[in-house]
């Protein structure tokens, strides 16, 4: 598995401001969109356009709205040290995350591994560092805080991504090292002063190979958010889970390159490899995304499925029948085609589009090829991968390159001014197909 995540110059710019206020009152779209224009820049300009669009959008999709309640604090499940050091050679091409959902597909926690070229000691501290992050290479700054204590702290923070803003008070628990070996996890809560879920997190840290395997699992609530990409997360429920995968990623990179330039010359890392993710997919679903300059390329999405692969792969290679159990697949009908290729066209829903797409299909063994032929996604790549899994389970991979840039004026522009934006909606796009083929085959394989 080929698993590399978000990386670039643009994400690691100064994207925070010391606070002060932990309050996030419920608004209604027009208010948040009013609250963000108040105190967005004249350089902001760009940003001020699309968060006006967006807004205005945003108010004609009540079918795709959600409700505003924040799903119930789940206390976040940890993972087993000795599984999680076989990921390091895997991580050396990048980062992977873990997505987990309930059964009704609300968002519980998102686990990020990373390999940092520091030491545990040298990371952990650039976490709890109480100075300001420095702004030149930083996406979170910490506000002032007192001398830490030996065992937990408060600050206040604030974390500012353009189109979502964020801000509250988190307490800081330092937890005991499972070992002298290992250096000591850290804990993280938002303190809220209602009944709603805040933010949570756990940090661990492992020596690996002369580097540091960084274990970071959490929850935001990313419909308390201010700012679009709150609206968003909340009048359009497939972005929930890829805005939340944004801002991890968003803190994560902030420590990472911290420690990394605290290194001065850092360890050699370890060479690039395949490892055995089983127990990831036993979880949730694996998310891995390819960039190259300042774009996703390519997205790879695995999900473990309860059914036995000739189940999920008859589904898989009748693309006419998505409509019925995709969400985000509106029309779905087989095509007459000018080669021997099969062919179908999919009307698909995704945020801010409706995209009309003619594929062309390719199967063999127990793999799909689709190829945007005509239409909106022309180019547009996906490829379905199935494997025997344990149990007569099976092992669904997708992959995609979508060009959604290129064939939007309006989400060019959109991207151009938020380029966070751009692997939310890749994931909004992916995951309601994978879900909706987990559980119709999941139902199929109950019923025979």
């Amino acid at each position: 598995m080929n698993a590399v995540l978000v990386r670039r110059k643009e994400l690691l710019t100064p994207l925070a401001r010391h606070a002060s206020d932990a309050g996030n009152p419920e608004e209604s779209v027009n208010s948040l969109v009013v609250l963000f224009v108040a105190r967005i820049q004249l350089r902001q300009l760009p940003r001020l356009c699309v968060a006006l669009l967006l807004g205005v959008i945003l108010q004609i999709v009540p079918g795709l709205a959600r409700a505003t309640e924040p799903p119930n604090f789940v206390r976040l499940k940890t993972w087993n040290a000795a599984q999680v050091l076989t990921l390091t050679p895997l991580l050396r091409s990048g980062d992977v995350s873990v997505i987990e959902s309930n059964a009704g597909g609300e968002l519980q926690q998102i686990t990020t591994f990373s390999l940092v070229a520091a030491s545990p000691e040298i990371v952990r501290s650039a976490l709890l560092a109480r100075e300001p992050l420095d702004g030149n290479d930083s996406q979170t700054k910490d506000a002032a805080s007192p001398v830490i204590p030996l065992s937990s702290f408060e600050r206040d923070f604030a974390i500012d991504l353009g189109l979502l803003f964020r801000k509250g008070r988190n307490r800081y628990e330092l937890l005991p090292a499972e070992s002298e070996s290992v250096a000591a996890p850290v804990q993280v809560c938002e303190i809220v002063t209602n009944q709603e879920s805040g933010s949570y997190q756990r940090w661990e840290f492992y020596g690996a190979a002369g580097a540091t395997l960084v274990v970071l699992s959490g929850y935001t609530p990313v419909l308390r958010s201010q700012g679009v990409f709150g609206l968003l997360a909340e009048r359009i429920a497939q972005l929930e889970h890829g805005v939340a995968l944004v801002v991890q990623q968003a803190i994560l990179q902030s420590v990472k390159q911290r420690a990394e330039a605290a290194m001065g010359a850092p360890p050699l890392m370890p060479a690039a490899g395949s490892a055995d993710y089983s127990f990831l997919l036993a979880r949730g679903v694996v998310v891995s995304l390819r960039t190259q300059a300042g774009h996703v390329t390519e997205s790879s999405l695995s999900a473990q499925i309860a059914a036995a692969p000739e189940v999920v792969g008859a589904l898989v290679k009748e693309p006419s029948r998505w409509s019925q159990f995709m969400p985000n697949i509106a029309r779905s009908v087989e095509m007459a085609s000018d080669t021997d290729l099969q062919a179908v066209e999919l009307t698909q829903v995704i945020p801010l589009l409706r995209l009309q797409t003619f594929f062309g299909l390719r199967s063999f063994g127990d793999s799909l090829d689709m190829l945007g032929k005509k239409g909106d996604l022309r180019g547009a790549r996906l490829r379905f991968d199935l494997q025997s899994g344990p149990a007569a389970s099976s092992v669904l991979v997708l992959r995609s390159q979508l060009p959604l840039a290129k064939r939007s004026t309006l989400l060019r522009y959109v991207l151009k001014a938020e380029p966070l934006l751009e692997p939310a909606l890749h994931l909004g796009f992916l995951l309601p197909m994978l879900r909706g083929l987990q559980l119709e085959a999941e139902k199929l394989a109950v019923t025979k």
